[in-house]
């Protein structure tokens, strides 16, 4: 017999997350608070209550996996209750024929997740969950079938505060079977007496936010375009502040594959009042969906932007062949002359930028309405300076990576608050239609045909 407890021994807040009966946990929101020695007992504990169960420990790269969650297991794990290890394959044979397996998760090396897609486990424990990709998640949630567990299956994670799929799925939505069980340094009694008061001198206020009081609202990094404490004093929480009237703007981001969706962000004057998205839509259907959308909330096609790159420009196609002049915006293109200061490497940093002016200025009035989706979109993407001192954002697929989805309403809404300030010299000398013929479908594309680009 080998007493687990004594070796280990959950502080208060740990012991919520060992307890909770449901299939997906998630411990953390902070440094030292013990979550991935927390992570590591949970997972023997599961091995130890099932003769024969089989786990995985998985971290988005191997060499820090080895490194700290590795380390942390054997610490953990009274080494008598340990049969045999595998070095070469990382796998644990405990004394009771239960197995753990120690593997990555890196979607830039495996982008289909094939060494996960081949396990069969009764858990899965994802350490540092902000680093790894939502697809891995996914895919480790289908694998949850080893017999042996006899249907008591289970998915533990351990993450800081980052904005990123943890916080969307754990702390935003409250998904049935998911929970969260914050593990803070100030409950963890195992600390010496001076990490606090150390990481208080070493890390800035919005650190200290973060990673000691657990802080998921905060995303602010130095190279971040929008920063999160700037864009809080531009959320709106009351839908009935959205002015009745006003010029209204639509931005439209366009899927390209599969999993992303089409997103459309709609401005009245300059707050982001709403955002719609829809999955797996064919160019015609997302024609259709803008189209009417234009015609029913009576939107003057040249404050329409679309994304025309891929299947966007099939759409821009489509709707410009209905006589629609929307604005067609090519985010690799060269950035306009505006006069400003700023030398931008390329249209799509240029949008961004102006969004961000927009957010740090009180005086621009500049709104969004309170949907989280959106607002960790717009505060996920890094920028840098490049040669010539050029302000560059960086690639989508860099921000997917992190976050773990395409940023799709952050881009629409980009554009969208592009196209209310920004319009071609042609589309802001004239008014796509005068009041009389507002609401006139045949006018609207009458004036619109005599319109030159």
């Amino acid at each position: 017999m080998v007493d687990f407890s004594k070796l280990y021994s959950p502080h208060a807040s740990q012991a919520p997350f060992h307890s909770s009966p449901v299939r997906y946990k998630l411990i953390g929101g902070a440094m030292g608070g013990g979550k991935s020695k927390a992570l590591c007992a949970e997972g023997i504990q599961l091995s130890l209550d099932i003769p024969g169960n089989r786990g995985v420990i998985v971290r988005k790269n191997l060499t820090v996996l080895r490194r700290t969650t590795l380390v942390t297991f054997f610490q953990t794990c009274p080494p008598d209750l340990i049969a045999n290890f595998n070095k070469s394959d990382r796998l644990i044979t405990l004394i009771n024929g239960s197995e753990i397996l120690f593997i990555d998760a890196d979607e830039s090396k495996d982008p289909l997740f094939e060494k996960l897609k081949s396990l069969e486990v009764g858990w899965f424990a994802i350490d540092e969950a902000s680093e790894v990709s939502r697809n891995a998640f996914s895919v480790l949630g289908s694998r949850l079938r080893w017999p042996a567990a006899k249907g008591k299956y289970y998915g533990l994670l351990a993450s800081n505060p980052e904005q990123c799929w943890v916080k969307e799925v754990f702390i935003d939505q409250r998904l049935e079977q998911h929970a969260f069980y914050p593990a803070l340094p100030k409950d963890n009694p195992s600390l010496p007496d001076d990490y606090l008061p150390n990481l208080r001198i070493i890390f800035d206020e919005v650190q200290q936010r973060k990673y000691i009081e657990g802080d998921w609202n905060v995303s602010d990094d130095p190279m971040q375009i929008i920063p999160y404490t700037a864009l809080k004093n531009c959320i709106i929480e009351d839908d009935a502040l959205v002015e009745e009237t006003g010029i209204d703007s639509l931005g439209v981001d366009v899927a390209e594959l599969g999993e992303d969706k089409t997103a459309l962000a709609y401005m009245r004057n300059v707050y982001c009042f709403e955002v719609e998205t829809f999955a797996k839509k064919r160019i015609d259907e997302v024609s259709q969906i803008i189209k009417a959308r234009i015609i029913q909330r009576k939107i003057d096609a040249d404050r329409v932007g679309i994304d025309a790159v891929g299947n966007g420009a099939g759409v821009w196609g489509n709707l410009t062949g209905d006589g629609m002049r929307v604005q067609r915006i090519i985010s690799g293109e060269a950035p306009l002359e505006t006069g400003e200061p700023f030398q931008y490497a390329n249209l799509k940093s240029q949008m961004w930028w102006t969004l961000r002016l927009d957010v740090l200025n009180p005086d621009s009035g500049f709104k969004i309405l309170k949907r989280q989706s959106l607002i960790q979109d717009i505060t996920a993407p890094r920028y840098k300076i490049g040669q010539e001192r050029k302000i560059i954002v960086e690639p989508k697929d860099d921000t997917k990576r992190r976050i773990g989805r395409s940023p799709d309403e952050g881009d629409a809404l980009v554009i969208c608050n592009w196209v209310r300030k920004r319009r071609t010299p042609a589309a802001a000398s004239q008014d796509l239609v005068d009041e009389s013929s507002v609401g006139d479908v045949r006018g609207y594309y009458h004036k619109e045909r005599k319109r030159s680009w």
